[in-house]
């Protein structure tokens, strides 16, 4: 489990998601996470 986290939150960064792509680069993450928590 911890290692599909760690894939998602790598491939997040690389831009492979269209999630949080509105927001600065050094925030994206954060942003991202917020997002799918609505969602979730």
């Amino acid at each position: 489990m911890i290692s599909a986290g760690h894939a998602f939150v790598q491939n997040l960064r690389r831009g492979h998601y269209d999630i949080a792509t509105h927001t600065n680069p050094s925030h994206q993450l954060p942003a991202a996470f917020a997002e799918l928590a609505l969602v979730l």
